[in-house]
Protein backbone atom coordinates (compact mmCIF):
# COMPACT_ATOMS: atom_id res chain seq x y z
CA UNK A 1 0.00 0.00 0.00
CA UNK A 2 2.83 1.99 -0.51
CA UNK A 3 1.16 3.94 -3.36
CA UNK A 4 -2.06 5.05 -0.92
CA UNK A 5 0.57 6.56 1.58
CA UNK A 6 2.43 8.60 -1.70
CA UNK A 7 -1.21 9.67 -2.82
CA UNK A 8 -2.19 11.22 0.82
CA UNK A 9 1.68 12.82 0.61
CA UNK A 10 0.86 14.39 -2.45
CA UNK A 11 -2.55 15.49 -1.47
CA UNK A 12 -1.33 17.07 1.84
CA UNK A 13 2.01 18.46 -0.12
CA UNK A 14 -1.02 20.39 -2.53
CA UNK A 15 -2.56 21.18 0.03
CA UNK A 16 0.11 23.18 2.05
CA UNK A 17 1.06 24.72 -1.31
CA UNK A 18 -2.65 25.91 -1.40
CA UNK A 19 -2.33 27.33 2.10
CA UNK A 20 1.19 28.84 1.77
CA UNK A 21 0.04 30.79 -1.61
CA UNK A 22 -1.70 33.83 -0.52
CA UNK A 23 -3.05 34.54 -3.38
CA UNK A 24 -5.40 31.00 -2.85
CA UNK A 25 -6.74 32.98 0.20
CA UNK A 26 -8.59 35.52 -1.61
CA UNK A 27 -8.59 39.35 -0.52
CA UNK A 28 -6.33 40.20 -3.41
CA UNK A 29 -7.21 42.22 -6.52
CA UNK A 30 -5.83 42.58 -10.05
CA UNK A 31 -4.97 45.32 -11.78
CA UNK A 32 -2.62 45.83 -14.82
CA UNK A 33 0.64 46.86 -14.47
CA UNK A 34 3.38 47.56 -16.71
CA UNK A 35 7.10 45.84 -17.13
CA UNK A 36 9.56 49.27 -16.44
CA UNK A 37 12.69 47.64 -15.50
CA UNK A 38 14.74 44.22 -14.61
CA UNK A 39 16.79 42.85 -11.72
CA UNK A 40 19.66 41.07 -13.08
CA UNK A 41 21.15 38.15 -11.16
CA UNK A 42 23.26 34.99 -11.85
CA UNK A 43 22.21 31.06 -11.61
CA UNK A 44 24.30 28.39 -12.14
CA UNK A 45 26.48 30.92 -14.08
CA UNK A 46 23.35 31.97 -15.82
CA UNK A 47 21.42 35.09 -16.20
CA UNK A 48 18.19 35.18 -14.75
CA UNK A 49 16.02 38.54 -14.54
CA UNK A 50 13.48 39.93 -12.32
CA UNK A 51 10.36 41.98 -13.49
CA UNK A 52 10.14 45.01 -12.03
CA UNK A 53 6.19 45.98 -12.17
CA UNK A 54 4.46 49.30 -12.05
CA UNK A 55 0.65 49.80 -11.35
CA UNK A 56 -2.00 52.51 -10.12
CA UNK A 57 -3.22 51.92 -6.80
CA UNK A 58 -5.32 54.37 -5.46
CA UNK A 59 -4.30 57.97 -6.11
CA UNK A 60 -0.23 56.19 -6.37
CA UNK A 61 1.79 53.90 -8.35
CA UNK A 62 3.29 51.10 -6.73
CA UNK A 63 6.89 49.52 -7.74
CA UNK A 64 7.62 46.38 -7.01
CA UNK A 65 9.65 43.55 -8.20
CA UNK A 66 8.63 39.88 -9.06
CA UNK A 67 9.81 36.68 -7.34
CA UNK A 68 9.67 34.98 -10.50
CA UNK A 69 12.93 34.61 -12.16
CA UNK A 70 13.20 34.53 -15.83
CA UNK A 71 15.46 33.41 -17.96
CA UNK A 72 14.93 36.22 -20.79
CA UNK A 73 14.78 39.95 -20.28
CA UNK A 74 11.71 41.22 -19.62
CA UNK A 75 10.04 43.60 -22.30
CA UNK A 76 9.64 47.32 -21.20
CA UNK A 77 6.78 48.48 -21.66
CA UNK A 78 5.10 45.20 -21.76
CA UNK A 79 1.27 45.60 -19.50
CA UNK A 80 0.93 42.18 -17.38
CA UNK A 81 -1.87 41.52 -14.76
CA UNK A 82 -1.21 42.09 -10.91
CA UNK A 83 -2.04 40.23 -8.16
CA UNK A 84 -1.75 42.72 -5.83
CA UNK A 85 -3.27 42.40 -1.51
CA UNK A 86 -5.58 45.14 -0.83
CA UNK A 87 -4.21 45.59 2.84
CA UNK A 88 -0.37 45.69 1.52
CA UNK A 89 -0.57 46.50 -1.93
CA UNK A 90 3.84 46.02 -2.51
CA UNK A 91 2.97 42.46 -1.79
CA UNK A 92 2.03 41.78 -5.12
CA UNK A 93 2.97 39.33 -8.27
CA UNK A 94 2.71 38.88 -11.67
CA UNK A 95 -0.63 36.81 -12.51
CA UNK A 96 0.41 33.60 -13.67
CA UNK A 97 -1.47 30.39 -14.35
CA UNK A 98 1.57 28.35 -12.50
CA UNK A 99 1.12 30.16 -9.38
CA UNK A 100 -2.44 29.45 -9.66
CA UNK A 101 -1.91 25.54 -10.67
CA UNK A 102 1.03 24.70 -9.14
CA UNK A 103 -0.89 23.30 -6.11
CA UNK A 104 -3.35 21.41 -7.97
CA UNK A 105 -0.85 19.17 -10.18
CA UNK A 106 0.06 17.71 -6.79
CA UNK A 107 -3.89 17.38 -6.00
CA UNK A 108 -4.30 15.71 -9.27
CA UNK A 109 -1.49 13.33 -9.19
CA UNK A 110 -2.86 12.02 -5.64
CA UNK A 111 -6.28 11.51 -7.16
CA UNK A 112 -4.50 9.63 -10.28
CA UNK A 113 -2.78 7.22 -7.58
CA UNK A 114 -6.04 6.70 -5.41
CA UNK A 115 -8.39 5.81 -8.60
CA UNK A 116 -5.69 3.48 -9.90
CA UNK A 117 -4.84 1.46 -6.41
CA UNK A 118 -9.16 1.43 -6.07
CA UNK A 119 -9.04 -0.17 -9.75
CA UNK A 120 -6.63 -2.73 -8.68
CA UNK A 121 -8.68 -3.69 -5.87
CA UNK A 122 -11.67 -4.00 -7.21
CA UNK A 123 -10.07 -6.05 -10.51
CA UNK A 124 -8.33 -8.20 -7.76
Amino acid sequence: MLTLKASLLFCILGIIFMIKNPFHKGGFLRAQGIITDYEKSLKDGKDIYFARVKFPFKEDEILFTDKTLRRKKPRFGKIVSVLYDRQEPRHAEIESNLSILFPWFFILIACGILIYNLKQIFIL
